[in-house]
């Protein structure tokens, strides 16, 4: 589509004026004045009296200039005419009047935006209808490839994306980010917690018709990341999207808490299955990944609490793919990896910091303790086994086998209590309690 013609700029004049303030009479009284300036001479921003009066909003004054021919293609060095200036404004009587003089609905600005992207991200539902009945192409793309769904998807307009949807704008259209990554609308509603936009976008066309290539999992990830449990919610309830890792493995590495709760809480059925069958592209578990540090992430030992009281194994070697000054493939349990940190003793090639340490410490003992419960599990070799009697005044008692699955917030008073007949039982746990 060729450019259109530019604003000639010139001084403020009369004309101007009257636009700026609105009067009706004085505009008319103007331009049939003799010497009237000319109707279409821009101002030194190179804004035409139309657009001045767009901007302000006066619909008189602009039904009275496109009476006396004012040309409503004019755009000014930025590529914006008048109708970008209602559409983005949400004047919709305004757009209303260009339509009907002819305005081009597909004009485009010099950063790509058409009326359409302007309204839609403005979340200008009735001025987006107004274009799309004008004949407005809904999937007009930037030079990043957004549309106006993506837009509108990206500010939160769960109105305005009804209106593109039932007028058949296609939702899995990506753009691209400076940095090569894509995003179809859901993403990018995900990542700026936008769940009224998924609802209508599933509502509308399912999950299939807006998930993108992962069918709503990149989306949760996305949301996992930012911690948006409600848009969550939307994509696990309405969307039926089954996170199968990266929504946790991305949670865990980054320290989001809340979604890892959210998120094991929704899987407490196969929470096994979850927590240690899942894998990042380094052979990396969840717990690794709380574990891990680098690249502006913190150890966290709450998120390594809430995935071992999920059932993560704690004892079992992980294959992990690390980068050092090469490419190098280690076999080490969380608990070695941990310790191995600390002992080195450097976060991206420097000193780690004192709290850098001290959550790696943390995170040692709690992985300790861990392992200590575990032994228990193979301490007897046959039979039934011991009691451990609980603390002084509780007359329950309950067996090692089922302290194993004690969650891990039980496991210090456990350390604590005194054993049974069983000498050994004390002494393999003190031992394990030592190496905190």
């Amino acid at each position: 589509m060729p450019r259109p013609q530019q604003v000639t700029r010139g001084p403020m004049n009369a004309l101007h004026k009257a636009a700026w303030d609105g009067s009706v009479e004085m505009t008319g009284a103007i331009l049939s004045s003799r010497g009237a300036p000319d109707i279409d001479l821009g101002n030194p921003s190179a804004a035409t009296a139309l657009m001045i009066a767009t901007v302000k909003g006066y619909a008189g004054v602009v039904n009275a200039l496109l009476s006396k021919g004012a040309n409503v293609s004019l755009a000014d060095p930025s590529g914006y005419s008048a109708i970008h200036i209602s559409a983005q404004g949400g004047k919709l009587s305004i757009t209303k009047m260009f339509i009907e003089t002819g305005a081009c609905v597909d004009a485009t600005t010099r950063a790509g935006n058409t009326p359409l992207h302007l309204a839609a991200n403005e979340g200008h539902t009735e001025v987006v209808r107004a274009l799309v009945d004008a004949g407005a192409k809904v999937d007009c793309r930037m030079p990043d490839g957004a549309t106006p769904m993506y837009l509108a998807a990206e500010s939160g307009h769960a109105a305005t994306i009804g209106v593109l949807l039932r007028a058949k704008a296609n939702p899995l259209l990506c753009s691209h980010t400076p940095m090569g990554v894509s995003y179809v609308p859901l993403e990018m509603a995900a990542l700026h917690g936008n769940p009224d936009v998924a609802r209508e976008m599933i509502r509308q066309v399912g999950i299939r018709g807006c998930g993108g290539p992962s069918g709503g999992v990149e989306a949760l990830r996305q949301a996992a990341d930012e911690e948006h449990l409600e848009f969550m919610a939307v994509l696990l309830d309405a969307g039926g999207v089954v996170d199968t890792g990266p929504a946790l493995i991305l949670a865990a590495e980054n320290g989001r808490a809340v979604a890892v709760k959210f998120l094991l809480r929704r899987r407490q059925a196969d929470a096994d299955a979850y927590v240690n069958g899942t894998r990042d592209p380094y052979g990396r578990t969840p717990v690794m990944c709380a574990v891990d540090v680098g690249a502006g992430r913190l150890c966290s030992p709450k998120i390594v609490r809430l995935l071992v009281d999920a059932g993560a194994n704690t004892t079992r070697a992980v294959g992990v793919t690390r980068i050092t000054p090469r490419w190098e493939k280690t076999s080490e349990t969380p608990l070695a990896f941990t310790t191995r940190l600390l002992r080195e003793g450097r976060v991206d090639g420097e000193a780690a910091t004192k709290e850098q340490l001290q959550r790696l410490k943390d995170t040692r003992c709690l992985l300790s303790r861990a392992e200590a419960v575990h032994a228990v599990s193979w301490l007897w070799a046959s039979g039934e086994p011991p009691r451990i009697a609980q603390a002084a005044g509780d007359t329950k008692t309950e067996t090692a086998s089922t302290a194993v699955a004690t969650p891990l917030r039980a496991m210090s008073p456990m350390l604590r209590r005194k054993p049974g007949t069983r000498g050994v039982l004390l002494k393999t746990l003190f031992r394990y309690s030592r190496k905190v």
